[in-house]
Formats: structure tokens, sequence, C-alpha cells
């Protein structure tokens, strides 16, 4: 049965070629950088959190992980800012308060494809994903998923595209499905990183001498002092727009499978600097597929990597 995923999914409706490259042929860039990103960070120091481990332990997760990574940027070590942003948020969100109680971190599901107008299983496609915490609220005993984001961008900026995160609620149904629950909500935990940089406003020639000490103690007082880098949103899962979701799943399912037989992957052109940047598959579509681009700048990689973190 082949499995997908709303990255998969999603990555078909874009460009059916950059599909095709990322799971049919499961290749990536080798130049791709296997760095520890801020992002990554935030949810490990998270996860940790929820999951009740002291501050400290997290601190030392996160700063070990840096250090075997060696990520140090020319002008800021993200490690120091992760950790101020967990700290802030352990202030700000304190676990002994919290409504919501962990049922689940992390969990994942694969749940067949269920076809609207007939209520019959697909034969040859799952569906499975992971979110962050499965959670369940101590009063009311609603449960709930809760999404950790973290963005660089102000929050009202952030919560404006909102709306458009058609995955949470994909999977909201497909987990509620899989474990026999009715999951109500979706609770975003957004964590703003901080704009303060090594220095200030010393030249750059000064800047450089602030220790990592005193650029920490900086980032520590503008995250416990500020509430405008946290905020929580709830947005209740409307059933109108998962059983939309879900019958576009379901067509976008049958395009695939027309795909596989006819062995076409078209190129979406407008896809191809999607983000102001070349798409990662592009010199190798520009060579028409040329085996000396294959075999010199691609390498093998995991499709659905992300179920496997």
């Amino acid at each position: 049965m082949k499995k997908q995923t709303f990255s998969s999914i999603t990555a078909f409706r874009n460009c059916r070629r950059f599909f095709q490259n990322r799971y049919i042929r499961a290749i990536e860039s080798i130049h791709k950088q296997d760095t520890l990103r801020f992002g990554t960070m935030g949810h490990t120091g998270l996860e940790m959190f929820f999951n009740g481990e002291g501050l400290e332990k997290i601190r030392q997760t996160i700063f070990d992980a840096a250090r075997e990574a060696a990520w140090q940027g020319k002008e800021q070590r993200q490690e120091l800012y992760a950790w101020a942003m967990i700290s802030g948020y352990a202030m700000h969100f304190p676990l002994k308060d919290e409504p919501w109680e962990v049922v689940e971190a992390e969990p994942g599901f694969e749940t067949k494809l269920i076809n609207p107008a007939t209520g019959r299983s697909a034969r040859s496609f799952a569906m499975a994903g992971k979110v962050d915490l499965l959670v369940q609220n101590r009063e009311t005993g609603e449960y709930a998923i809760m999404e950790h984001k973290t963005t660089t961008r102000p929050v009202d900026s952030f919560l404006q595209r909102i709306w458009t995160d058609f995955q949470i609620h994909l999977y909201a149904h497909y987990l509620g499905q899989a474990r026999g629950i009715k999951i109500e909500k979706v609770i975003y935990n957004i964590l703003t990183k901080s704009k303060l940089r090594r220095g200030g406003l010393m030249s750059k020639k000064q800047a450089a001498l602030e220790s990592d000490g005193d650029l920490l103690a900086r980032l520590l007082e503008d995250h416990m002092g500020s509430d405008k880098l946290y905020h929580r949103e709830e947005i209740i899962i409307s059933d109108h727009r998962v059983g939309q979701l879900v019958d576009e799943v379901w067509e976008v399912k049958d395009q695939m499978l027309i795909a596989a037989r006819r062995d076409k992957y078209y190129q979406n052109p407008s896809y191809c600097f999607h983000w102001n940047r070349p798409c990662e598959y592009y010199e190798l579509c520009k060579s028409n597929d040329s085996e000396v681009i294959m075999n010199s700048y691609y390498q093998p990689r995991i499709p659905h990597e992300e179920l496997t973190r």
C-alpha cells in the first residue's frame, strides 16, 4: 500500500516533477545542508518541557546538539536564541498552570483513505502523519492537537496565515479516526525569535567583542519581559472544512494513480523559483534529467523522512 503524507500531496499539487524526484526517485541535492535548524531546537525544547523535563536538562540538550552539529553563526549563536526563547515560554506558560494535559507526544498515525462518496477504503493508498502533541482539557475532557510554531515574523502576520494551515485540520481528522476519538481544536503555540543581535547598536567590530554570556543575558531579559514574543491561538476544527479537504485528498489520490500508471510527471515552471530561489531540482530539470547531473549533484533520500524523526 502506498503511503502518502500532507507533504507529499502538497508536493504533487505544486509540481509533479518535484514530487517525482522527491518521492518516486527519492533523491535530494548533495548540497542540502544537514544543519540543526533554529525551529528544530525550539521543537526539541518544547517537547522536553511538556514531558516534564527540567529547564537545565533542556538547556544542556540544546547546547550539546548545537556543539555536535558545529552550528555556530558568524555573528550569533542560535542555541542562545533557542534557549532564551524556551526559558521565556516556561515563564509565560508555566506547566503547573497548563489546562491541557499531554495524552501523547508526537503521535503518529497511518490510516486508509476513505472514499467520501461510498465510505469504502482505498485499496492502494494510506494517509500517514505526525503531530506535536495530542492533549486533553483537564476540565472538559475535550481533545485537541497542540502545534508548536517558531517564527521571526510579528505574531499578527503569522496569525493571518493560520487559516491556510490545512495540514493540521486533516491530521486532526485522520489521527482522531485512528485513535477512535473526536479532536475538537488545534492549539497553536507561537514563539517569536528575539530580534536582538550581538552587540546591539555597537559597531560591527565592537559587537564581535560581546561575550556569549552577555548576549544570552540580554536575550533572556527580552524574552522574560515581553508578552509580544509569545502567543497561544485556539482554532475550532470545522467539520465542513475537513469534509472539503478529505474530498480534495481523494481527488489528488486519483490523479496520483493516473500519473503513476502513465509514468508522466509534468513540470510546473511557476514553481521553479517559488521561494525566491531555485528549486532543489532546478539543475536536474534544466538538464533534461541528465545522468551526469543526477549522479554528480544528487543522492538518495528517505521518502517521508518527517515520519522517522
